[in-house]
């Protein structure tokens, strides 16, 4: 590939698109999480649902869909309710 003088006008050129790599949240920092929220967010759940099996069902699904979108564990992982 030669190089054109700017002068001579626009070259087009394939741009480089960076290829995105995926990082996860550390599995000790999702555990914490994990073990500090989960009986919090089964009881919000079973307030909602009245049904264990769904709370149970639910809150496993809040916390799987976490560790797969989670670049990083956020501070504060949840909206605090103080």
């Amino acid at each position: 590939m030669t190089r054109r003088n700017p002068a001579d006008g626009p070259v087009e050129e394939r741009a480089v698109v960076p290829v995105r790599v995926e990082s996860r949240p550390r599995l000790v920092d999702v555990e914490r999480v994990y073990a500090d929220h989960f009986r919090d967010v089964h009881r919000y759940l079973l307030g909602l649902t009245a049904s264990p099996a769904d709370a149970d069902e639910i809150a496993a699904e809040t916390f799987e869909r976490a560790i797969r979108t989670w670049g990083r564990v956020p501070e504060p992982p949840l909206p605090c309710c103080c």
